[in-house]
């Protein structure tokens, strides 16, 4: 008899802590930091640190567990500034807690939602070009807004 009651705990408790972790929200931001010593660097197992103790903090706090350049491809000093940061918090507690707590980040604003709608079939065509140029202006999202005119020549 105990042995099922104790099967029958473990086996709730299992169960919900993993609908808990099934039904976690995902928050992603881009932010600025311009001090590149409070980049967060990995610790190793998703685990991050900034030499910014406040923001080491909130790391932790947020469990973020992504941090990564938001455009790496420009060649722009204050692009290749931002990042985007990702943890398992809702994305209004990622944005209000970085926005009011955290000076050593700026400009906080939600991380972009990309949906594919279409697929370039032309994209690389000539092999061996470089589309550096077309990357960093994600040329490739450009037929999701329109996919040409055959009137048009």
């Amino acid at each position: 008899m105990k042995k099922t009651l104790l099967s029958g705990c473990l086996f709730l408790f299992l169960f919900l802590s993993n609908m808990k972790s099934s039904f976690a929200q995902t928050g992603q931001v881009w932010v600025t930091i311009s001090n590149p010593d409070h980049v967060p660097f990995s610790r190793g197992d998703s685990i991050f640190s900034s030499n910014d103790s406040t923001f080491n903090e909130y790391l932790r706090i947020l469990n973020i567990f992504s941090v990564q350049k938001a455009l790496p491809a420009s060649r722009k000093k204050e692009l290749q500034q931002v990042y985007e940061l990702t943890c398992n918090c809702p994305q209004t507690e990622l944005e209000t807690n970085l926005s009011n707590f955290v000076s050593a980040v700026s400009g906080v604003f939600p991380a972009p939602k990309y949906d594919t709608l279409h697929t370039p079939n032309d994209y690389n065509l000539v092999p061996g070009i470089n589309n550096y140029a077309l990357n960093l202006i994600n040329a490739q999202t450009a037929w999701d807004i329109t996919t040409g005119d055959s009137n048009v020549v």
